[in-house]
């Protein structure tokens, strides 16, 4: 809908600020399902759930009108589907902003799969103060987000993209080696680590919205086609870096920094290998 409603730079602003809506309800979600918990109990929270759901399927129905232009609207026909799916796939530059989000959102789920074993279970946190610690994280992935809606107009998403990609390169590479120095020896502790995470998990809210609109910006015509694909692969990546985070977890946090590291540096690697200047 941001695709049909708006181009390039604009889109990129648009996404943003949703980014940033959507990103505060990590850290309301823990307040709110604790409250409905202390006073209704556990099964009220999928009261809740449904409620929400239903309320948003209304809202949906009678609100939002459709936004895609007449002459872009095809049949829902399986093998056009698959053809569009095609063009998409061989196409270099759609390609290269894809995976370029789908690092990022691996890295993302790497974290998620694995801090709360690694910072509870291996460095003694308590639960309560990890919950600090991951709404922490949202707070600068919500300025990362406002900041890009700020200045996307004046710098240009693509510009932001390409200085945005160098950081998880970098930040995930440091912390990738310290991990491996932390799992032998234990010298580090876990202050500079989060410092790492922070740039690099931070940087989602640069690099997420800017690529989308970068690499929706061609494809007016079957936006619904691309944003799904976009999905697959943001979420498939992600669930295939977690998996992998949670299987490898061995007591320390390097299985979880070397898939953090591995995901930034092949964010970067998509960008500049696939993604042409301009």
């Amino acid at each position: 809908m941001v695709r049909d409603l708006a181009e390039k730079d604009h889109a990129a602003r648009a996404m943003s600020l949703m980014m940033a809506c959507t990103s505060i309800a990590p850290m309301l979600a823990p307040v709110i399902g604790g409250q409905v918990m202390w006073f209704a109990g556990w099964r009220a929270i999928f009261w809740v759930l449904a409620s929400a759901g239903v309320i948003a399927f209304v809202v949906a129905w009678f609100q939002l009108p459709e936004t895609l232009k007449p002459e872009y609207r095809q049949p829902l026909v399986f093998t056009q589907i698959l053809k569009r799916f095609g063009e998409l796939l061989s196409t270099r530059t759609f390609m290269g902003y894809a995976l370029t989000s789908s690092f990022m959102f691996a890295a993302l789920f790497s974290y998620i799969s694995g801090s709360p074993f690694v910072f509870i279970e291996r460095y003694g946190i308590s639960p309560r103060f990890y919950g600090v610690v991951f709404g922490g994280m949202v707070i600068f992935m919500t300025i990362g987000s406002l900041f890009n809606a700020r200045f996307v107009r004046l710098l240009g998403a693509g510009r932001i993209l390409r200085f945005a990609v160098i950081v998880p390169a970098l930040s995930g590479t440091a912390a990738m080696v310290m991990g491996w120095i932390e799992a032998r020896y234990g010298t580090f502790g876990l202050w500079p680590f989060l410092v790492c995470m922070v740039f690099q998990i931070a940087t989602l809210s640069l690099i997420a919205p800017n690529s989308t609109a970068m690499a929706m910006q061609h494809y007016p015509h079957m936006a619904g086609t691309a944003s799904s694909l976009m999905g697959v692969m943001t979420f498939g990546a992600g669930a295939i870096f977690g998996a992998i985070v949670g299987q490898t977890f061995d007591g320390t946090i390097a299985p979880m920094t070397t898939a953090m590291g591995i995901a930034g540096i092949l964010c970067l690697i998509s960008h500049r290998a696939l993604v042409r200047r301009g």
